[in-house]
């Protein structure tokens, strides 16, 4: 029986991380926040935040029977709330020079640490098993965070990459507490995750310190770009830190539920054309199908936050939040 291509998608993605597992933790269980080289993680990370964040309230959100989650709320909290998830394998000090410094001029803009990923938020006794399991949990988590922080109106989501399948996540499980969706470099959502960036990825886990210079250079369009800015030293102590354990693996979701999501919620999505997780092409099909505003970029990938366009990006979402993309100083489609 052959099985279509989500389902294999997420057989590789599971076998990438049971291999990554056996071979850097012996199939120990990982508990996070214990050890030194998450000592090292966490004071690096401490040290980025006092400076990043220094004006916004950065705090540890009460215990819940998922964990305590860890975010940077800045700006004034009676303007629009904007909630901000990171990519996987990072945390959210990815926004923290980028999108923040201009949207929290305008909205409460907070940044969060997905629950079993490399940042600050602690899972309950550091277990991930308590982490969210399924779509509708990763909803129940984020209603959580926002009840904790005391939002009460309807708020904006900004994803990038599987921090668009989380947007998602909460927007389909709640979508009366969500405002609009901005989903930048999606992993999934639109598209299923490309088979020759994962067998990359598999690989990557198995050559330790040179496979992730190797995929690190792999995610940009211009090499030189990639070694020009070159893998940080936090991301190399996340890296030695451990890897993400989140249970849920991103899915594209069918141009009816998207359909659906946009009756709701108006959606942009931001994407390279040069993108290697998933294929651009269909995303953006897939996506104008299901009445999604749309921005490509030509000649950009994956690493939209660190390479060009950086800045245009932050042009763009901030003129859909304020619902002034036909004053956009460039083109919805392309650049």
């Amino acid at each position: 029986m052959k099985l279509n291509i989500c389902l294999q998608s997420l057989l590789i993605l599971a076998l990438a991380l049971v291999i990554g597992n056996v071979l850097r933790y012996q199939i120990q269980p990982q508990l996070f926040h214990k050890g030194e080289k998450w000592e090292r993680l966490l004071e690096m990370y401490d040290d980025i935040a006092s400076e990043q964040f220094r004006d916004c309230d950065s705090r540890l959100l009460p215990l819940t029977e998922f964990g305590a989650t860890y975010t940077h709320s800045c700006g004034d909290k009676t303007k629009p709330p904007v909630l901000f998830f990171h990519g996987m394998g990072t945390n959210s000090l990815m926004y923290g020079d980028w999108l923040i410094p201009s949207l929290s001029k305008d909205y409460y803009a907070v940044a969060v640490d997905t629950l079993c990923d490399m940042g600050r938020s602690l899972p309950l006794n550091g277990n991930p098993s308590s982490c969210p399991q399924t779509e509708q949990e990763i909803g129940e988590w984020a209603k959580e965070v926002l009840n904790q922080l005391g939002i009460q109106k309807p708020v904006s989501l900004v994803g990038y990459s599987y921090g668009c399948f989380v947007s998602s996540c909460v927007a389909r499980a709640y979508p009366d507490i969500v405002d609009k969706m901005v989903m930048i470099a999606p992993a999934a959502v639109f598209a299923p995750i490309e088979w020759s960036w994962l067998w990359r990825a598999i690989v990557a886990g198995l050559l330790g310190d040179r496979g992730m210079e190797y995929f690190f250079t792999y995610m940009f369009v211009d090499p030189k770009d990639a070694k020009k800015i070159g893998v940080s030293p936090l991301q190399k102590a996340s890296y030695a830190a451990g890897s993400p354990q989140m249970a849920v693996n991103p899915v594209a979701f069918s141009v009816e539920t998207l359909q659906d999501m946009t009756r709701h919620n108006p959606i942009i999505l931001i994407i390279g054309k040069q993108e290697t997780v998933i294929n651009s092409t269909l995303a953006v099909d897939t996506a104008i199908q299901a009445g999604v505003e749309v921005k490509l970029y030509p000649d950009s990938g994956h690493m939209l936050f660190v390479e060009h366009p950086r800045e245009s990006v932050v042009h763009v979402v901030a003129s859909f939040l304020g619902d002034s993309l036909t004053d956009m100083d460039t083109p919805n489609i392309n650049e």
